[in-house]
């Protein structure tokens, strides 16, 4: 019995139809689809064949095109089985091809395990373009639609990303953060002059997505659905770990790279409300998160088991944002902040209180500290009157800040640049992203490609050694920006709610928003060295 592959069919200019049939015995069978007949072989080819798709060229001829585990991406004759052209440029397997027109040209696209996809002329058997930017995992499903300057490519990887181009020029327009766990097939259709994509993926959801204006039509979602915080660990041993929690969902921790579950945050039943996540890494207990609550509760468990550590003290009203860092004498430290527009301080080793910082006149809505470089142990709170404040949290005393920004401050972060230089990050209203050197406060500069209000920031260093910062808005779409050079570094991702919350490690992020959470790994070119 062969293991088939990929099947298509097609019309040839006889009037017989055919299915052409590829599989693991390297040949592409042509079949009538009437007698059960078969006519001829395609082939042979010198490796398993992945993908077969059809197409009619403009002068009524009908091709076959496979793709090939060897990387080459082969275009038949399907009536009389002559091979036409063999497409080379596939450094890695071919997993999926499909066809279509762009303009007055037949046009065939290849996808690879590598995330390359490649634009064919079928006619003339040359490449057209090279979707530079797919990069993102497997290809595991792609599709064309529209024609013209609509035409468009869909493609679904197996990280999740669905990702949409302009199918005349290879520019890539919008990536969807779509499938956790991998994008598992796409098509794409034309109703009533509005071109939709529909994906399925391994969560056992389909989504629908305006693919012009990349508006996804996300379902609606109750209450409990709501998802505000998240956050990453990575163990000594085992996988990196997402923490999710929010509304009526409590929290829960997952594998990071492969959404399975581990468990659920508990506390002797109790119901949790978690607004904020930090995660730490603590000595003599291991990787531990800490939940801030609606109610005012702050509580830790040890994150690879679930066991609940300790609680913290209730804070007075509601928590909105927590951190967790080391002070300048190497302590570790819990902040936490709300609608009090005040930040606690706590050791968090041992859960006392070590202080309060007032220097806030309204809520305080994002905290963050350094890690190392030439200022440890400073925090950087925010608030909703636009407020950004730099204090030393061992003292509590503050430092000089950048100005005053107009509307809130929902989303801080810092990181450390290479010759240990420390900067910080704030987002504000109008998709404004600040970046500015600790010791040079004045002198912020902006990282542009967000619209709206910002929401959420996150860092992260590489192992090639890159330091990136992720950010994320009410505009529903997701920023990946290389803090060395201030310049964005792929087209944004788009989510199907207004993003909540960001978190990022060594081995991907993650992004909570109003219809759930989505996760991603790093491609293979971002962990490269960084150029220079």
């Amino acid at each position: 019995m062969v293991l088939l592959s990929g099947l298509a069919t097609a019309l040839l200019p006889d009037g017989t139809p055919v299915a052409v049939a590829v599989g693991e015995d390297r040949d592409a069978r042509v079949w009538d689809v009437r007698t059960g007949q078969w006519l001829h072989t395609l082939g042979p080819h010198v490796d398993f064949v992945r993908a077969v798709t059809t197409a009619t060229l403009g002068d009524g001829t009908v091709v076959a095109v496979t793709g090939c585990y060897d990387g080459r991406v082969q275009v038949w004759n399907a009536a009389d089985g002559r091979r036409l052209h063999s497409l080379t440029g596939h450094e890695d397997r071919v997993t999926r091809v499909a066809a279509g027109t762009a303009g007055d040209r037949r046009v065939a696209v290849s996808g690879d395990r590598a995330g390359r996809v490649l634009v064919w002329d079928l006619a003339e058997g040359r490449r057209l373009h090279e979707l530079v930017s797919a990069g993102h995992g497997v290809i595991t499903c792609l599709a064309l639609g529209g024609d013209g300057e609509h035409g468009r490519v869909v493609t679904g990887c197996a990280d999740g990303r669905v990702a949409v181009w302009e199918l005349g020029t290879g520019r890539p327009t919008h990536v969807f953060a779509a499938h956790p766990g991998g994008v598992h097939s796409v098509d794409v259709a034309l109703i009533d002059d509005r071109l939709v994509a529909v994906s399925g993926g391994a969560d056992g959801h389909a989504v629908v997505w305006d693919v012009t204006d990349a508006r996804p039509d996300a379902p609606e979602t109750g209450r409990e659905e709501v998802m505000e915080a998240v956050a990453v660990a990575v163990p000594g041993e085992g996988p990196a770990l997402c923490v999710a929690g929010g509304g009526e969902r409590g929290a829960e921790v997952r594998d990071l790279v492969t959404g399975d579950p581990r468990h659920v945050l508990e506390d002797s039943g109790r119901r949790l409300l978690v607004r904020a996540l930090a995660t730490a890494e603590l000595p003599d207990v291991g990787p531990v998160v800490v939940a801030g609550g609606r109610d005012g509760s702050l509580r830790m468990w040890e994150l690879t088991r679930g066991s609940l550590v300790r609680g913290f003290p209730h804070c007075t009203g509601r928590i909105r944002t927590v951190a967790v860092g080391r002070a300048a004498d190497g302590r570790q430290v819990l902040l936490a902040g709300g609608d009090m527009a005040v930040v606690t301080v706590w050791d968090l080793a041992t859960g006392a209180w070590l202080r309060t910082f007032t220097g806030h006149r309204g809520w305080v809505l994002a905290t963050a500290l350094t890690d190392g470089g030439r200022t440890p142990g400073v925090a950087i709170s925010g608030d909703r009157r636009g407020n950004v404040l730099v204090w030393d949290v061992s003292t509590g005393r503050e430092m000089a800040a950048p100005t005053r920004c107009g509307g809130r401050i929902e989303s801080v972060a810092t990181a450390v640049l290479p010759g240990e230089r420390t900067v910080a990050l704030s987002g504000g209203d109008g998709g404004e992203v600040r970046m500015w050197d600790l010791d040079r406060p004045e002198a912020a500069e902006p990282l542009t490609g967000l619209r709206r209000r910002v929401t959420a920031l996150a860092t992260a260093r590489l192992p090639g050694g890159r330091v990136l910062a992720v950010g994320g808005g009410q505009d529903r779409r997701v920023v990946i920006w290389d803090l060395v050079t201030r310049q964005e570094l792929a087209t944004p991702y788009h989510l199907p709610a207004a993003v909540s919350s960001i978190a990022a490690c060594a081995t991907g992020f993650v992004v909570a928003h109003e219809a759930g959470t989505a996760s991603f790994t790093w491609c293979a070119e971002l962990l490269a060295p960084s150029p220079g």
